[in-house]
This record gives structure tokens, sequence and C-alpha cells, in this order.
């Protein structure tokens, strides 16, 4: 399964997670661990739009610090 790299944002009082190659995923948290529970469900629902609209997935790039 491939594995897309995520990016972990203080802002606030909460945590957003974006994805570089999916950018319809986008979620929070009130913590870093709700966060990045939360990045599993919005990364499925980001590939799903991909499917639904017959796109061709987006390929994963390499995690950079």
């Amino acid at each position: 399964m491939p594995q897309y790299p995520a990016k972990l944002t203080k802002d606030g009082s909460n945590f957003l997670v974006t994805f570089r190659d999916v950018p319809e995923a986008i979620t929070f948290g009130v913590n870093e661990k709700e966060a990045l529970e939360n990045a599993v469900d919005a990364l499925a629902t980001g590939l799903f739009f991909y499917i639904d609209c017959g796109k061709d997935w987006p390929q994963p790039s390499t995690a950079i610090d």
C-alpha cells in the first residue's frame, strides 16, 4: 500500500494535517494523536475523490523532514 507523507502543523490550539500529494485530504485534531488518527480517514476520503472522478491516484512523494 502506498504511503503518503503527512505534514503536521500547530494551528492555534489545534494540529492541522495536510498531504502535499493529496491536497483534498485536510484534517485536524485537538492534539497530535487525534490529528494523526483523523489523517487516516482524511487521506482515504481524499483518495476516494480520485476514484469517484475517474482520475488516477497521485503518486506518493518521498518524505522530507
